[in-house]
């Protein structure tokens, strides 16, 4: 909690807006295309749910991938002086980032819960579900990048290979809209774990009833897997971590 606050909370610490840009930098991509909406850049046909409805969606959903991919990643490196300096542990440090992620989330979460207020028919019992996807996405993004914070250490291109490809992965995770399929490319990007969980997690929160259930537990239950994996690896490199943190 101490290094959340450090890196999180006091982010803005002296700022008049502190607490403004707390709620507004985690919002500003659907601030962004929600005011396009209203310009009508996104031309919706008649009876369409509104693009500015599943954008915001889809944004929540693969944020929570990719701030937890990223943030774990990066948080060793980032903090080895704290734990060369103070025997901060490991599990401190990806914790501290799940936080910050989980706060962002919830943040998104309450803003397109009062967006929805505003298209109330889009409203339903199934919001609920939201809670549940943006989870399962934090646990892949955490487990992923605990791994590549491994690899990181020793070598740090990692790290720009990890941020790039949260960048531009955004543009094929069904935010924007979905893929056909029947091709070679919208195949493979079909199968994208970001891309299931967007495009299933939106339909599930809309209650458009075409959700793939089993491809939603198969990512979980691959999660749980990783995260054995993870943990294992980081017991067995630790001391090697150390090390070379030092």
């Amino acid at each position: 909690m101490a290094l959340f606050r450090r890196n999180h909370l006091y982010r803005f610490e002296g700022m008049q807006l502190g607490l403004f840009w707390h709620v507004f930098m985690p919002c500003l991509p659907i601030v962004l295309y929600n005011i396009l909406n209203v310009l009508g850049v996104f031309h919706a046909l008649e009876g369409s749910i509104p693009r500015s409805i599943t954008i915001s969606i889809g944004i929540m959903i693969y944020f929570a991938f990719s701030e937890s991919l990223v943030g774990c990643n990066n948080c060793l490196e980032i903090n080895k002086n704290y734990i060369s300096k103070t025997g901060l542990g490991f599990s401190a440090c990806y914790l501290s980032v799940v936080y910050a992620v989980v706060m962002n989330m919830a943040i998104r979460y309450t803003v397109i819960f009062l967006l929805l207020l505003f298209y109330s028919k889009y409203l339903t019992v199934y919001f609920i579900w939201g809670l549940a996807i943006c989870l399962l996405s934090v646990l892949f993004g955490t487990v992923c990048g605990v791994i590549f914070s491994v690899f990181s250490l020793f070598y740090k291109d990692i790290s720009n290979l990890v941020q790039t490809l949260s960048f531009y992965l955004l543009f094929a995770s069904g935010v924007f809209g979905t893929m056909d399929d029947s091709s070679t490319l919208g195949s493979i990007v079909s199968h994208l774990p970001s891309y299931i969980y967007v495009v299933n997690g939106r339909n599930l929160i809309l209650g458009l009833g075409e959700v793939d259930a089993s491809s939603i537990l198969f990512l979980a239950a691959i999660s749980l897997l990783l995260g054995g994996a993870a943990f294992t690896m980081i017991r067995n490199a630790k001391s090697l971590m150390l090390n070379y943190i030092k």
